[in-house]
């Protein structure tokens, strides 16, 4: 046995000492890392002094390709680098997040992403990068205290059945680390996926019928840095590939149907060839062909059959948002008052695997 384990033990520690100095030559780690805390500092001086502070820093690549009818239609690609801090004014029990669950500048309807940074070796524009998380900090702390005093005014006058949740919650500090992909792991062969999605797409002509008929790959690198001021440390990698199908026909009526079906990957070579998805394609077209000359189904009430994948997203809208945290504070609120009781049979069991 001590032959067996010894090895191991040896891998494993050799393993833990790359990670640990990979992980103090990254200089864009060290980097945020001292930022924070040069923020923490500073903001510290202030009339409010935040409580704790966290810092996302996200390096991303995304490519979009399209074709439709066999021919080469859409064609992006987009690099960049952001910023996310996060201050938190106050104390875990009442904070600036309270009443707003993302704590952060909203841009019309969508929540603010944060600050764009110059991209590349960070030794090469410093100040710049700087200047860029100073700026969105500054902005993210005052938009802080404003929400702060507008928290602590409706606390005050707060109905008795409100919400009593604390605003955060202690976590256990966490330190894990994945090295920078190599440089071949984080672009497509444009040229390659061109010639295959338009195998795939004028596939779609065989039915002259269609309004449209296209194959789209999306493809996307991001790495992502997460530091806040308990500790933790939290740098990740995140390929993903992503083949979309889609094609849509009008019924005699004038009805549209459309078709759709993607396939996801983690890695563009795990993606089905391309017999494959053209086979499925084919498919698309005859269920078309049938679907535009069906008839219209009358709604009624009794049971149903769900398909696999329809069954997930039909279990992920009617329970799973209905479990989620800031959702029971407004929105759907059906179990809002049942927590710690039972809402499904005993035999019915659910678990969250968040891989």
């Amino acid at each position: 046995m001590r032959k067996l384990i010894t090895p191991i033990i040896i891998f494993l520690l050799l393993h833990l000492c790359f990670t640990a100095r990979a992980q103090q030559q990254d200089k864009l780690l060290q980097f945020l890392k001292e930022e924070l805390r040069y923020n923490m500092q500073e903001l510290q001086k202030q009339e409010y002094a935040p409580y704790h502070m966290s810092m996302r820093l996200s390096e991303m690549y995304n490519l979009n390709l399209s074709s439709a009818f066999g021919t080469i239609n859409g064609f992006s690609e987009q690099e960049g680098r952001t910023v996310v801090p996060q201050i938190r004014l106050g104390s875990p029990a009442l904070d600036n997040f309270k009443y707003s669950s993302q704590g952060a500048l909203t841009q019309g309807k969508q929540m603010s992403q944060g600050a764009m940074l110059p991209i590349g070796d960070i030794e090469s524009f410093p100040e710049s990068i700087r200047e860029g998380i100073w700026r969105e900090t500054l902005k993210r702390y005052q938009y802080a205290c404003d929400q702060y005093d507008k928290t602590k005014a409706q606390a005050s006058v707060s109905v008795a059945d409100e919400d009593k949740a604390p605003s955060f919650s202690v976590a256990p500090v966490e330190s894990y680390y994945e090295a920078p992909l190599p440089v071949s792991r984080c672009r497509v062969d444009v040229e390659a996926w061109k010639k295959r999605l338009n195998e795939i797409s004028v596939v779609f002509k065989s039915m002259p019928e269609l309004q449209s008929g296209s194959a789209t790959l999306t493809f996307g690198c991001d790495r992502s840095y997460f530091i806040n001021t308990d500790g933790t440390e939290v740098v990740q990698n995140r390929v993903v590939a992503r083949i979309m199908l889609a094609a849509q026909v009008k019924a005699i009526d004038g009805m549209n149907l459309p078709l759709n079906k993607d396939y996801f990957a983690y890695d563009p070579a795990d993606l089905p060839d391309n017999a494959t998805i053209i086979a499925d394609a084919r498919d698309m077209v005859e269920r078309l062909r049938a679907l535009q000359k069906a008839p219209v189904a009358d709604p009624f009430t009794g049971p149903a059959i769900l398909s696999g994948p329809a069954s997930g997203v039909f279990f992920h809208e009617i329970l799973g948002h209905r479990l989620e945290g800031h959702r029971m504070k407004s929105g759907g609120q059906t179990f809002k008052k049942m927590v710690g009781e039972q809402v499904l049979p005993k035999e019915f069991a659910v678990y969250c695997d968040p891989t």
